[in-house]
C-alpha cells in the first residue's frame, strides 16, 4: 500500500542503484561492468536475477506497537548471496491483512550493502495471517512469513486447562491462562495480574487451591506451575480474573486420593559434575502410584546409592532422605573419583526402586604434582627407563586434562653431586607430563626427583641409584710419588678403569699394565707391572725404578680402552 511518495523513492533509488550496484543484462545496451559476472555476491548481472526475501520476519505485535524485532529485507543474487554492492531503495507494505489495515512508520529504505532495515513500523488494526511485502524496481518481491496485531485485551481463556492430579501433588502440566483481544487474538502487550481460585461449588466443599494464585502476565499469558489441591474431589473447576477483563471457567478436573505409593522415580537427573563437587541441580525422586501420580502421603525413607561405577568413586553427602510431600531431594552428593557412565539406584522399603540416567564425573582443576611413572636405576650418562612421568591431578587424584602450566623436573636427593641433562620441563599432555630423556652423569646411591609447577603442590620421586657405565678410560687414582732408586714407590701407585663421566666402572673385569712412558734417566721399572682389577681398581703396590732422573711419567694401558698418564715425579 505505497503511496505516491514511496513510489518515487523507489523508482529514483532503482535507477541509481541499477547503475552502481545492479549490472545490466549482457544482450542489453550497456555492456556489464568488468568484474560483475565474477563476483555474483557484489551484484546483480541482470535486475531480473534479483530478488527480496524477508531475513528478520515480523514478529507478533500489538496494535500500534513497533513491530519487533527490527524487520529486515535483503536483496539476493541469482546465487542466493546478499547483493552488497546494491544501495537502492526497497519499499515494503501490507500484503495480506483486514480491510482498513494501515502499516505506518519509514515504509522505503535505502538499503546498504543489500540489505534494508525497517526499525519503527506499526500497524494500526488487529488481525491474524497479517503478511508483509517488500520491492524494489525490477526485482522479484519478497513476502514475509504470517503473524499476528493483537488489539487490547479483553477476556481471559484457559489456554493449558489444569489435569486430574493426585491430591496434594502439584498440576501439571502448569495451568496457563491467556488474556485475548476482542478477535481472539494473544493481547501481547498485556501485563496485568491474573487471579485463579476453585470455582464455587465445584470438587468437594472446603478444598483449598494451593501455590502461587496471582501472577502478572507476560506477552499476555500467565503460567501456575505450583498449584495443588488439597482434598480428592470429582469435577472441579478454576476461576480465572482480572481486572477490566472478562473472567475465564476451566475444564472440569478430578483430584484423586491415589492408591499408595509403588515405585520410584529419579524426577531430576544427576548430571555430569566434577569430582567431589555437589550434583546441581539437585537429584530429586519421587514416590509414585501405580497409576504414575505422585504421592505426596510417603513418609518412607529414600536411600541413594552408586549404580554403575566406571571409576571405583564413593558417593559422598546425605544419602538417606525422608520424603516431602512425596519427593526426596539430595542437594549435596558428589563422587570423587571421574567416570563416564555413572548412574545412580535409588531404593525404599516396599517400593520398586529406580536407577539414574548415565552421567560423567569429570575432574576439577589441578592441585598437585604425582610421579605416575617413577625414575628406575640407571647408568650414569643414560635415559631413565621407562621414561619418567609426571600427572597433573585435583584433590581427589584424577588427572586435570585442561592443565597446560609448565612441569619442571629437578634433582632432590644427590648423593654423588650429579647433574641432570635432558628436557627437564614440558607443558602435559591431557594433564600428564612424559619425560623421555633424563640422565644423570654420577654414580650414587638414593638419587629422588622433584616435580614442580606453579600453583600446584610439588611431588617428589622414590629413590633410585646411578651405577657407572661401561669402562672407557685408565686414570692415576694415586699417582706415583717422588722416591728413591730401587725403592718400591709408595704410596702404591693405582689406575682406575673409568666410564665417560669419571665413574669408577666397578664391574670392570680385565687387566691393566704400567709402563715408563718419559725416562729422563733411562731407569727400568721393576714390579708386578700387569694387575688384575679389583672393582674397577688396579693397585700396584711394587713398582720401582733402578735410575735417578727428574721428570719420569708412567703410563697404563689396557685392551680397548683409552690410556692414561700419570704426573711427573722423580727418582733420586
Amino acid at each position: 500500500m505505497s503511496t505516491a511518495r514511496d513510489t518515487l523513492l523507489m523508482t529514483i533509488g532503482v535507477l541509481g542503484s541499477l547503475a552502481a550496484a545492479c549490472r545490466e543484462d549482457p544482450q542489453g545496451p550497456a555492456a556489464p561492468l568488468a568484474t560483475a559476472a565474477a563476483a555474483p555476491n557484489q551484484s546483480c548481472r541482470g535486475a531480473a536475477q534479483c530478488r527480496l526475501a524477508f531475513t528478520v520476519q515480523p514478529g507478533n505485535s500489538a496494535a500500534g506497537a513497533t513491530i519487533a524485532p527490527a524487520v529486515e529485507v535483503r536483496v539476493l543474487d541469482a546465487f542466493g548471496a546478499t547483493a552488497t554492492g546494491f544501495s537502492g531503495v526497497v519499499s515494503i507494505a501490507i500484503a495480506t491483512g483486514p480491510t482498513g489495515a494501515r502499516l505506518a512508520g519509514t515504509r522505503s529504505v535505502r538499503a546498504q550493502g543489500g540489505v534494508a532495515r525497517f526499525a519503527d513500523l506499526t500497524i494500526n488494526l488487529p488481525g491474524a495471517g497479517y503478511t508483509l511485502r517488500a520491492t524494489s524496481g525490477p526485482f522479484t518481491p519478497g513476502q514475509s512469513a504470517a503473524f499476528i496485531i493483537s488489539g487490547p485485551a479483553t477476556h481471559l481463556a484457559f489456554t493449558a486447562q489444569p489435569s486430574n492430579t493426585p491430591v496434594l501433588a502439584a498440576i501439571t502440566p502448569a495451568v496457563a491462562v491467556t488474556a485475548l483481544d476482542a478477535l481472539g487474538n494473544p493481547a501481547l502487550d498485556y501485563t496485568g495480574a491474573v487471579t485463579l481460585a476453585l470455582s464455587a461449588g465445584s470438587g468437594t466443599p472446603g478444598a483449598i487451591l494451593a501455590g502461587t494464585l496471582t501472577r502478572s502476565a507476560a506477552l499476555g499469558a500467565a503460567s501456575y506451575p505450583d498449584l495443588s489441591v488439597d482434598l480428592p474431589g470429582a469435577a472441579y473447576t478454576m476461576t480465572a480474573s482480572a481486572a477490566g477483563l472478562s473472567a475465564a471457567t476451566s475444564a472440569p478436573f478430578d483430584i484423586t486420593a491415589g492408591g499408595g505409593a509403588t515405585h520410584l522415580v529419579f524426577t531430576a537427573q544427576p548430571s555430569n559434575s566434577v569430582a567431589g563437587a555437589a550434583i546441581t541441580p539437585a537429584v530429586q525422586v519421587s514416590a509414585f502410584d501405580a497409576a504414575g501420580n505422585l504421592d505426596p502421603l510417603f513418609l518412607g525413607p529414600v536411600t541413594i546409592a552408586i549404580g554403575t561405577n566406571p571409576a571405583a568413586g564413593t558417593l559422598s553427602g546425605t544419602t538417606t532422605l525422608v520424603p516431602t510431600t512425596g519427593i526426596a531431594q539430595f542437594a549435596n552428593l558428589s563422587i570423587d573419583k571421574t567416570g563416564v557412565g555413572y548412574t545412580l539406584s535409588a531404593s525404599a522399603a516396599g517400593l520398586t526402586g529406580a536407577t539414574s540416567a548415565a552421567f560423567n564425573i569429570l575432574p576439577g582443576p589441578a592441585v598437585q604434582l604425582v610421579f605416575t611413572v617413577q625414575p628406575t636405576n640407571t647408568s650414569a650418562g643414560a635415559a631413565i627407563a621407562p621414561a619418567v612421568q609426571v600427572s597433573v591431578r585435583d584433590p581427589f587424584g584424577n588427572v586435570d586434562p585442561l592443565f597446560l602450566g609448565p612441569v619442571t623436573i629437578a634433582i632432590g636427593t644427590n648423593p654423588g653431586a650429579g647433574t641432570l641433562s635432558g628436557t627437564t620441563t614440558l607443558v602435559p599432555t591431557t594433564g600428564i607430563a612424559q619425560f623421555a630423556n633424563l640422565s644423570i652423569d654420577k654414580t650414587g646411591v638414593g638419587y629422588t626427583l622433584t616435580a614442580s609447577a606453579a600453583g600446584l603442590s610439588g611431588a617428589t620421586s622414590a629413590a633410585f641409584d646411578v651405577f657407572a657405565g661401561p669402562a672407557t678410560q685408565l686414570v692415576f687414582i694415586v699417582q706415583p710419588s717422588n722416591t728413591a732408586a730401587f725403592a718400591a714407590i709408595t704410596p702404591a701407585v693405582q689406575v682406575a678403569a673409568e666410564d665417560p663421566f669419571g665413574n669408577i666402572a666397578l664391574t670392570f673385569p680385565g687387566n691393566i699394565t704400567i709402563a715408563i712412558t718419559l725416562n729422563p734417566g733411562a731407569g727400568v721399572l721393576s714390579g708386578t707391572t700387569t694387575v688384575l682389577a679389583v672393582a674397577g681398581i688396579a693397585t700396584f703396590s711394587t713398582l720401582s725404578i733402578d735410575q735417578t732422573g727428574s721428570g719420569y711419567q708412567l703410563s697404563a694401558s689396557s685392551p680397548g680402552l683409552t690410556s692414561g698418564l700419570s704426573v711427573l715425579f722423580n727418582v733420586f
